[in-house]
């Protein structure tokens, strides 16, 4: 175990900055617009709730340690399944009624399940932010 951690470390910090995980490279943008709003790609910020890496995944959503989260890579790949966990349960809300799903995906990856349902004022604005990047992003 000791040995994939340390292959996961060393790829990790051998591979560049902008390195991203194969399950994120279709929605990519929204993606790297959550990292910038979430840390802005700083490695060692710690939430205020415990979160780690430069997604703030919560350790106890992850199936990694929390000293392997802080690599960026791995904490890329996490927030991204995470995400995506959250994409596939908003895709199933909007086929029911009109939405866009990931606008409902990006406030379930702040709020939970209530930015899912979007009942959350925190969630909403936190989708407005991650939207303001995408925007500045693509200019």
């Amino acid at each position: 175990m000791a040995h994939l951690f340390l292959a996961i470390a060393l790829f990790s910090f051998s591979h560049g900055e902008n390195i991203w995980p194969s399950k994120c490279h279709s929605n990519l943008r929204v993606m790297k617009a959550i990292e910038y709003v979430e840390t802005r790609g700083h490695l060692g910020l710690v939430g205020s709730a415990g979160e780690l890496g430069t997604m703030q995944v919560l350790p106890k959503y992850s199936k990694y340690p929390k000293q392997v989260l802080k690599l960026r890579y791995v904490g890329r790949a996490e927030g991204c399944r995470i995400f995506g966990r959250f994409l596939r349960r908003a895709r199933g809300i909007c086929s029911r009624k009109k939405c866009n799903a990931i606008h409902r995906a990006v406030m379930g990856y702040n709020a939970g399940n209530a930015g899912l349902r979007a009942e959350s004022l925190s969630g909403r604005n936190y989708f407005l932010k991650v939207k303001r990047r995408m925007r500045r992003r693509s200019k």
